[in-house]
């Protein structure tokens, strides 16, 4: 889909770009204003240079100096998360989350609806509403045939449909049928025939139709010719024209009378000729000697919803299936809607293959860089749960599927990764783990959980949450339902699961069957020292059980 092969380029290449930034110039900045900063120099007016300061001895460090945020998860959130209880209770409410996503999912919609690319208040909004409301009759459709020689009679009887000898199932024969079951079809009118109208513009009783001189007939009469001059094309001819098509042209003669009947002024004196009606139904060959192509008109029944307008699409393509099986030609739909429509036609494989390789990729990298198979699963389900239930709301919020929502889900697996990412790296970087079946690995596990809300807890609220939270209520004051459906509905969404996923779930599946960690030696000096000097305030809370205990 070429929509998503552009976002995930232009994505790849923001991505990498910033990632340039930030180990390049973000570093730089931060270098430039830490010299500032030692050099007491006034942040908004660096010429401005304050005087030193002393610095006195102070008490030996204690916990508050962090923030709010960071000490209710470390005094209240992390030990209430990681008791047996709140673990069994947040385990039944994300399946039970599981389940109403997959059963909403079920009720999402294909398409996107044209008035929602309009502010509120345009005026084509009513002029739509009102299409759809009063208009009685549906976009046109053309079902083009090619690869049939309409020169020769088996090649015409395939065709037609007015004449006795017509095919059972020609394609103006087929059409009509269809027409007669316009819930199925969405055909709605009879098809406009092109070599029926012709061969009826050769009726000798439409004398002012097809003429030729008297004293020469190999020569067409013009249309205010008198008719002194002139004869009907097919009067007095043996076999006379008839409605067998016995002696109807054929061959060169076929071609010679077509190009004259193409070239016929559609009037009140000859409603069937084809100049009006049929100029551009048919392609010939650059010689003018052969019917390369020919579409053959009718009309959709009134499509007022986007799921007829998709199903009249998956309809035409049955019927000219169809077509070509019953006459051995080549047909194909075509009308207007087609061309924006086509995309749902393949657009549930699409998603179903995107996300999937998306998962793919989240589980190859978050286990090579986590280093734990076992982990770097547990983050990809989660990932995977947190765009199912995205995609739940969707089927709730009313928010259709379609190439924009689909990159909206496509950013949706990326940004679960940026929730998840920081939680299992911090787990996984607070020490040595014990193996899941080893007796104390339960507690273990729930100690390096713990150190891990505590670390990256405030920063993953502070800095992914709330952030992107403050910028996604903006857009809920937007006058474009476009922007409002698509945008702030899908992010706010996103948002929210992410942090309840990440922040929730993510630490509950790890302090039960996440991976070992990196041996002490080798974990990050950042985590070990933070954990540290968060001690300095409250013991651990597995600390304070064993010290309970031993009471």
């Amino acid at each position: 889909m070429p929509a998503v092969r552009n976002f995930a380029l232009y994505a790849a290449g923001s991505v990498f770009l910033n990632a340039l930034l930030q180990v390049t110039v973000f570093v730089s900045a931060l270098v430039i204003d830490l010299k500032r900063l030692e050099s007491s120099r006034v942040d908004c007016f660096p010429c401005v240079r304050l005087p030193p300061r002393i610095a006195l001895l102070e008490a030996p460090p204690t916990g508050s100096g962090l923030s709010v945020l960071a000490r209710f998860i470390r005094k209240y959130y992390a030990p209430f998360l990681l008791k047996p209880l709140v673990k069994g209770v947040v385990l039944l409410t994300f399946a039970g989350l599981l389940v109403a996503s997959v059963i909403s999912i079920q009720h999402i919609q294909l398409g996107f609806d044209q008035r929602l690319a309009f502010p509120s208040e345009s005026y084509l909004i009513p002029y739509f509403d009102h299409v759809d409301a009063y208009l009685d009759i549906g976009p046109p459709v053309y079902f083009v045939v090619h690869d049939v020689d309409v020169s020769q009679r088996p090649g015409q009887q395939q065709l037609c449909g007015r004449f006795t000898t017509c095919a059972p199932f020609s394609i103006a024969s087929s059409l009509e049928l269809e027409r007669n079951r316009t819930e199925v079809s969405f055909v709605s009118q009879p098809a406009a025939s092109w070599i029926d109208d012709f061969f009826n513009w050769l009726d000798p009783n439409k004398d002012k139709c097809c003429r030729v001189r008297k004293n020469d007939p190999s020569t067409f009469c013009e249309p205010g010719e008198s008719p002194r001059r002139c004869n009907a094309c097919y009067a007095n001819r043996e076999p006379a024209w008839n409605i067998t098509m016995n002696g109807l042209p054929e061959g060169d003669e076929f071609m010679a009378y077509l190009r004259q009947w193409l070239i016929s002024p559609t009037d009140e004196d000859c409603s069937v000729a084809g100049k009006a009606s049929f100029g551009g139904a048919l392609a010939l060959s650059e010689d003018g000697s052969a019917v390369t192509a020919s579409h053959f008109r009718t009309f959709h029944s009134p499509l007022k919803s986007q799921a007829d307008l998709i199903n009249s699409l998956a309809a035409a393509r049955r019927v000219a299936d169809d077509l070509a099986a019953a006459t051995g030609a080549s047909v194909f739909p075509y009308s207007l809607h087609y061309v924006f429509f086509d995309q749902f036609a393949h657009i549930v494989p699409i998603t179903e293959q995107i996300l999937g390789l998306g998962l793919a990729a989240v589980l190859l990298v978050t286990a090579l860089l986590l280093g734990s198979w076992r982990t770097g699963t547990i983050v990809t389900g989660v990932v995977a749960l947190t765009v199912v239930n995205v995609m739940g709301v969707m089927g709730v919020w009313g928010i259709d599927l379609n190439a924009i929502s689909l990159v909206n889900l496509v950013i949706s697996l990326g940004i679960a990764v940026e929730f998840c990412a920081h939680v299992a790296r911090a787990f996984m970087s607070a020490g040595s783990g014990l193996p899941v079946d080893h007796p104390a690995g339960q507690k273990e596990r729930d100690e390096r959980m713990w150190l891990a809300l505590v670390d990256v807890g405030p920063s993953v609220l502070s800095g992914i949450t709330f952030t992107k939270l403050i910028g996604m209520c903006v857009l809920a004051l937007t006058r474009s339902k476009f922007l409002e459906i698509y945008y702030f509905r899908m992010w706010l969404t996103l948002i929210i699961f992410g942090a309840l996923h990440g922040l929730v779930l993510l630490p509950v599946i790890l302090s039960l069957a996440g991976g070992s960690g990196f041996p002490q030696q080798e974990a990050d000096e950042e985590w070990m020292s933070h954990a540290i000097r968060n001690d300095y305030e409250y013991t651990p809370f597995l600390a304070d059980d064993d010290s309970t205990t031993s009471d």
